[in-house]
Protein backbone atom coordinates (compact mmCIF):
# COMPACT_ATOMS: atom_id res chain seq x y z
CA UNK A 1 0.00 0.00 0.00
CA UNK A 2 1.66 3.18 -1.06
CA UNK A 3 1.97 6.25 1.12
CA UNK A 4 -0.28 8.19 -1.00
CA UNK A 5 -2.86 5.53 -0.97
CA UNK A 6 -2.44 5.07 3.21
CA UNK A 7 -3.00 9.09 3.54
CA UNK A 8 -5.91 9.25 1.64
CA UNK A 9 -7.73 6.14 3.14
CA UNK A 10 -6.85 7.55 6.66
CA UNK A 11 -8.30 11.51 5.32
CA UNK A 12 -11.25 9.68 4.32
CA UNK A 13 -12.41 7.90 7.75
CA UNK A 14 -12.27 11.08 9.27
CA UNK A 15 -13.85 13.57 6.55
CA UNK A 16 -16.80 10.44 6.97
CA UNK A 17 -16.89 10.63 10.91
CA UNK A 18 -17.23 14.12 10.54
CA UNK A 19 -19.63 14.00 7.90
CA UNK A 20 -21.53 11.37 10.26
CA UNK A 21 -21.28 13.58 13.31
CA UNK A 22 -22.64 16.47 11.63
CA UNK A 23 -25.61 14.61 10.36
CA UNK A 24 -26.61 13.42 13.55
CA UNK A 25 -27.72 17.21 14.50
CA UNK A 26 -31.65 17.53 15.36
CA UNK A 27 -33.93 18.49 12.12
CA UNK A 28 -36.27 20.30 13.93
CA UNK A 29 -35.59 22.10 17.28
CA UNK A 30 -37.57 21.64 20.40
CA UNK A 31 -40.06 24.49 21.03
CA UNK A 32 -39.65 24.61 24.94
CA UNK A 33 -35.72 25.14 24.12
CA UNK A 34 -36.34 28.08 21.40
CA UNK A 35 -38.88 29.77 23.70
CA UNK A 36 -36.41 29.61 26.59
CA UNK A 37 -33.14 30.91 24.18
CA UNK A 38 -35.76 33.80 22.96
CA UNK A 39 -36.63 35.14 26.94
CA UNK A 40 -33.13 34.30 28.12
CA UNK A 41 -32.15 36.77 24.52
CA UNK A 42 -34.82 39.74 25.76
CA UNK A 43 -34.03 39.47 29.30
CA UNK A 44 -32.14 42.67 30.45
CA UNK A 45 -28.41 41.84 32.20
CA UNK A 46 -28.25 38.45 30.99
CA UNK A 47 -24.74 37.92 28.96
CA UNK A 48 -25.45 34.87 27.22
CA UNK A 49 -21.96 32.97 26.48
CA UNK A 50 -20.96 31.18 23.77
CA UNK A 51 -21.36 27.31 23.59
CA UNK A 52 -18.07 25.64 22.50
CA UNK A 53 -17.60 22.94 19.41
CA UNK A 54 -16.85 20.37 21.48
CA UNK A 55 -20.21 20.76 23.88
CA UNK A 56 -22.63 21.27 20.85
CA UNK A 57 -20.74 18.42 19.40
CA UNK A 58 -21.43 16.56 22.18
CA UNK A 59 -25.27 17.76 22.42
CA UNK A 60 -25.66 16.33 19.13
CA UNK A 61 -24.09 12.72 19.92
CA UNK A 62 -25.41 11.79 23.35
CA UNK A 63 -28.95 12.89 21.52
CA UNK A 64 -27.95 10.65 18.80
CA UNK A 65 -26.38 7.64 20.92
CA UNK A 66 -28.96 7.88 23.77
CA UNK A 67 -31.71 7.24 21.46
CA UNK A 68 -29.88 4.19 20.08
CA UNK A 69 -30.25 2.91 24.13
CA UNK A 70 -26.77 3.92 24.68
CA UNK A 71 -26.25 4.98 28.27
CA UNK A 72 -23.53 6.54 30.42
CA UNK A 73 -24.24 6.22 34.20
CA UNK A 74 -21.06 5.04 34.90
CA UNK A 75 -19.48 8.22 33.29
CA UNK A 76 -22.45 10.72 35.20
CA UNK A 77 -21.35 9.54 38.65
CA UNK A 78 -17.60 11.12 37.94
CA UNK A 79 -18.69 14.59 36.07
CA UNK A 80 -19.82 16.57 38.92
CA UNK A 81 -16.33 15.80 40.87
CA UNK A 82 -14.68 16.70 37.84
CA UNK A 83 -16.41 19.35 37.15
CA UNK A 84 -17.50 19.06 33.25
CA UNK A 85 -20.49 18.01 31.81
CA UNK A 86 -21.59 14.48 29.60
CA UNK A 87 -21.76 16.79 26.25
CA UNK A 88 -17.76 17.90 27.13
CA UNK A 89 -16.59 14.84 27.56
CA UNK A 90 -18.67 12.74 24.90
CA UNK A 91 -17.60 16.00 21.89
CA UNK A 92 -14.08 16.05 22.79
CA UNK A 93 -13.93 12.35 23.12
CA UNK A 94 -15.27 12.49 19.16
CA UNK A 95 -12.76 15.73 18.22
CA UNK A 96 -10.03 13.04 19.74
CA UNK A 97 -10.55 10.28 17.65
CA UNK A 98 -10.92 12.03 14.26
CA UNK A 99 -7.10 13.80 15.15
CA UNK A 100 -6.63 10.03 16.39
CA UNK A 101 -7.72 8.74 12.73
CA UNK A 102 -5.20 11.47 11.05
CA UNK A 103 -2.35 10.43 13.29
CA UNK A 104 -2.69 7.02 12.47
CA UNK A 105 -2.86 7.86 8.68
CA UNK A 106 -0.05 9.94 8.84
CA UNK A 107 1.64 7.16 10.63
CA UNK A 108 0.71 4.27 7.99
CA UNK A 109 1.46 6.92 5.38
CA UNK A 110 5.28 6.96 7.19
CA UNK A 111 5.57 3.49 7.16
CA UNK A 112 4.47 3.43 3.64
CA UNK A 113 7.21 5.79 2.67
CA UNK A 114 9.85 3.94 4.43
CA UNK A 115 9.28 0.84 2.22
CA UNK A 116 7.62 -1.13 4.95
CA UNK A 117 4.63 -2.26 2.57
CA UNK A 118 1.48 -2.84 4.76
CA UNK A 119 -1.78 -4.55 3.58
CA UNK A 120 -4.93 -2.56 3.43
CA UNK A 121 -6.22 -4.60 6.12
CA UNK A 122 -3.34 -3.27 8.51
CA UNK A 123 -3.38 0.19 7.45
CA UNK A 124 -7.18 0.45 8.24
CA UNK A 125 -5.98 -1.48 11.44
CA UNK A 126 -3.44 0.95 12.52
CA UNK A 127 -6.09 3.77 11.89
CA UNK A 128 -8.87 2.53 13.43
CA UNK A 129 -6.67 1.62 16.63
CA UNK A 130 -5.31 4.73 16.90
CA UNK A 131 -8.69 6.81 16.26
CA UNK A 132 -10.02 4.24 19.44
CA UNK A 133 -7.01 5.25 21.76
CA UNK A 134 -7.46 8.45 21.60
CA UNK A 135 -11.19 8.78 21.75
CA UNK A 136 -10.51 6.97 25.04
CA UNK A 137 -8.15 9.68 26.75
CA UNK A 138 -11.07 12.47 27.37
CA UNK A 139 -12.99 9.77 29.67
CA UNK A 140 -9.57 8.42 31.10
CA UNK A 141 -8.51 12.15 32.69
CA UNK A 142 -12.03 12.30 33.71
CA UNK A 143 -12.11 9.27 35.62
CA UNK A 144 -8.65 10.55 36.91
CA UNK A 145 -9.69 13.38 38.10
CA UNK A 146 -13.00 12.14 39.69
CA UNK A 147 -10.76 9.80 41.79
CA UNK A 148 -8.14 12.02 42.87
CA UNK A 149 -11.13 14.59 44.18
CA UNK A 150 -12.92 11.94 45.69
CA UNK A 151 -9.81 10.64 47.46
CA UNK A 152 -9.39 14.57 48.20
CA UNK A 153 -13.19 14.99 49.99
CA UNK A 154 -12.60 11.38 52.30
CA UNK A 155 -9.47 12.64 53.52
CA UNK A 156 -11.60 16.56 53.94
CA UNK A 157 -14.47 14.59 55.59
CA UNK A 158 -12.10 12.39 58.20
CA UNK A 159 -11.15 16.04 59.51
CA UNK A 160 -14.65 17.24 59.66
CA UNK A 161 -15.26 13.90 62.10
CA UNK A 162 -12.35 14.97 64.23
CA UNK A 163 -13.45 18.71 63.99
CA UNK A 164 -16.93 17.49 65.59
CA UNK A 165 -15.52 14.90 67.86
CA UNK A 166 -14.25 17.89 69.08
CA UNK A 167 -16.95 19.84 69.52
CA UNK A 168 -19.01 17.87 70.32
CA UNK A 169 -16.86 17.02 73.68
CA UNK A 170 -16.82 20.59 74.69
CA UNK A 171 -20.65 20.52 74.96
CA UNK A 172 -21.57 22.25 71.26
CA UNK A 173 -24.73 21.32 69.78
CA UNK A 174 -24.65 19.22 66.71
CA UNK A 175 -26.01 21.97 64.42
CA UNK A 176 -23.82 24.27 65.88
CA UNK A 177 -20.67 21.66 66.37
CA UNK A 178 -21.41 21.27 62.48
CA UNK A 179 -20.92 24.78 61.66
CA UNK A 180 -18.22 25.35 63.63
CA UNK A 181 -16.32 22.16 62.22
CA UNK A 182 -17.13 23.47 58.48
CA UNK A 183 -15.71 26.96 59.40
CA UNK A 184 -13.04 25.46 60.19
CA UNK A 185 -11.87 23.73 57.39
CA UNK A 186 -10.14 24.81 54.25
CA UNK A 187 -10.01 23.59 51.01
CA UNK A 188 -12.36 22.88 47.64
CA UNK A 189 -14.10 20.12 49.84
CA UNK A 190 -15.05 22.54 52.74
CA UNK A 191 -15.87 25.08 50.85
CA UNK A 192 -18.68 22.61 48.69
CA UNK A 193 -20.22 21.15 52.35
CA UNK A 194 -20.24 24.85 53.73
CA UNK A 195 -22.15 26.62 50.38
CA UNK A 196 -24.39 23.39 50.66
CA UNK A 197 -24.87 23.24 54.09
CA UNK A 198 -25.71 27.25 54.44
CA UNK A 199 -27.85 26.59 51.37
CA UNK A 200 -29.83 23.79 52.79
CA UNK A 201 -30.77 26.62 56.34
CA UNK A 202 -31.38 29.37 54.00
CA UNK A 203 -34.38 26.64 52.22
CA UNK A 204 -35.60 25.41 55.49
CA UNK A 205 -34.12 21.69 55.12
CA UNK A 206 -32.18 19.71 57.31
CA UNK A 207 -28.09 19.63 57.07
CA UNK A 208 -27.60 16.26 57.17
CA UNK A 209 -30.22 15.81 54.43
CA UNK A 210 -27.60 18.18 52.41
CA UNK A 211 -24.61 16.56 53.17
CA UNK A 212 -26.62 12.93 52.55
CA UNK A 213 -27.64 14.51 49.31
CA UNK A 214 -24.65 15.73 48.37
CA UNK A 215 -22.95 12.30 49.13
CA UNK A 216 -25.23 10.80 46.54
CA UNK A 217 -24.69 13.07 43.81
CA UNK A 218 -20.60 12.90 44.49
CA UNK A 219 -21.34 8.77 44.94
CA UNK A 220 -18.89 9.07 48.39
CA UNK A 221 -20.57 6.30 50.54
CA UNK A 222 -18.74 7.96 53.64
CA UNK A 223 -20.28 11.73 53.12
CA UNK A 224 -23.64 9.47 53.14
CA UNK A 225 -23.04 7.88 56.12
CA UNK A 226 -22.13 10.96 57.60
CA UNK A 227 -25.21 13.08 57.10
CA UNK A 228 -26.91 9.75 58.68
CA UNK A 229 -24.72 9.56 61.88
CA UNK A 230 -25.49 13.65 62.11
CA UNK A 231 -29.22 12.95 62.10
CA UNK A 232 -29.02 9.98 64.88
CA UNK A 233 -26.44 12.87 67.34
CA UNK A 234 -29.54 14.80 67.71
CA UNK A 235 -31.42 11.95 69.28
CA UNK A 236 -28.61 9.93 70.67
CA UNK A 237 -27.28 12.93 73.03
CA UNK A 238 -24.35 11.79 74.50
CA UNK A 239 -23.20 8.87 72.45
CA UNK A 240 -23.04 10.95 69.61
CA UNK A 241 -19.33 11.85 70.19
CA UNK A 242 -18.80 7.99 70.62
CA UNK A 243 -20.07 7.06 67.45
CA UNK A 244 -18.30 10.06 65.34
CA UNK A 245 -14.99 8.91 66.56
CA UNK A 246 -15.62 5.54 65.98
CA UNK A 247 -16.24 6.70 62.22
CA UNK A 248 -13.09 8.75 62.10
CA UNK A 249 -11.07 5.93 63.43
CA UNK A 250 -12.56 3.80 60.46
CA UNK A 251 -12.57 6.25 58.26
CA UNK A 252 -8.44 6.85 58.76
CA UNK A 253 -7.88 3.12 58.44
CA UNK A 254 -9.50 2.52 55.18
CA UNK A 255 -7.22 5.96 54.24
CA UNK A 256 -4.53 3.93 55.85
CA UNK A 257 -5.42 0.52 54.16
CA UNK A 258 -5.66 2.40 50.85
CA UNK A 259 -2.49 4.38 50.94
CA UNK A 260 -0.74 0.80 51.73
CA UNK A 261 -2.18 -0.60 48.33
CA UNK A 262 -0.88 2.19 46.66
CA UNK A 263 2.30 1.78 48.22
CA UNK A 264 2.06 -1.92 46.93
CA UNK A 265 1.41 -1.02 43.50
CA UNK A 266 4.29 1.36 43.22
CA UNK A 267 7.08 -1.44 44.52
CA UNK A 268 5.62 -3.78 41.99
CA UNK A 269 5.99 -1.07 39.06
CA UNK A 270 9.10 0.23 40.13
CA UNK A 271 10.42 -3.40 40.02
CA UNK A 272 9.21 -4.54 36.75
CA UNK A 273 12.22 -2.25 34.99
CA UNK A 274 14.79 -4.12 36.59
CA UNK A 275 13.38 -7.92 36.15
CA UNK A 276 13.06 -6.40 32.64
CA UNK A 277 16.63 -5.68 32.22
CA UNK A 278 18.08 -8.51 33.97
CA UNK A 279 16.05 -10.44 31.39
CA UNK A 280 17.63 -9.00 29.35
CA UNK A 281 21.10 -9.83 30.15
CA UNK A 282 20.30 -13.33 30.04
CA UNK A 283 18.90 -13.50 26.68
CA UNK A 284 21.88 -11.13 25.65
CA UNK A 285 24.36 -14.12 27.51
CA UNK A 286 22.38 -16.87 26.55
CA UNK A 287 22.12 -15.80 22.72
CA UNK A 288 26.52 -15.52 23.00
CA UNK A 289 26.69 -18.91 24.29
CA UNK A 290 24.14 -20.34 21.63
CA UNK A 291 25.76 -18.94 19.01
CA UNK A 292 29.57 -19.79 20.20
CA UNK A 293 28.43 -23.43 20.40
CA UNK A 294 26.82 -23.61 17.19
CA UNK A 295 30.01 -22.20 15.63
CA UNK A 296 32.50 -24.96 17.97
CA UNK A 297 29.63 -27.68 16.75
CA UNK A 298 30.41 -26.44 12.99
CA UNK A 299 34.12 -26.92 13.61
Amino acid sequence: MSAVAAFVLGGSIALAAVLAVWGLRPARPDLAAVTARLDAALAPDTATAPVAFDQRLGERVVAAMTGLGRNYHRLEDDLPLAGVTLAGVVGRCVVFGIVGALLGAVFAAMLAAAGIGLPTPASVAIVVAVAATCSRLPVMATRQRAANRRANFIHALGALLDFLAIQLAAGTGIKDALKRSLDMGGGWAFEVMRDRVTLARDSGDQDWEALEQLGIEFNITELVELGGSIALARTQGATARDTLVAKARALRQRQITAAEAVAGRGTELAAAPIAIQLYAVMFAVMFVLITRLQHGLRA
